[in-house]
């Protein structure tokens, strides 16, 4: 089972400021899309996630 990284997380946290909204989060596109049911498809949409933080860590 794939859970969310630490960096995924904190970038969720930092961005989401308190229940205001997501706001410009690197990461929003990836964290709002549909996913697949089942276990499969939530490890799946959570590996997006947390490559898509990698990738805006990297900016």
């Amino acid at each position: 089972m794939t859970e969310l990284s630490a960096l995924a997380l904190d970038t969720c946290e930092r961005h989401y400021q308190g229940g205001r909204g997501c706001g410009r989060c690197p990461i929003q596109r990836q964290c709002h899309a549909p996913h697949a049911w089942g276990q499969e498809g939530i490890d799946n949409w959570r590996d997006k996630i947390n490559e898509a933080a990698k990738a805006g860590r990297k900016r």
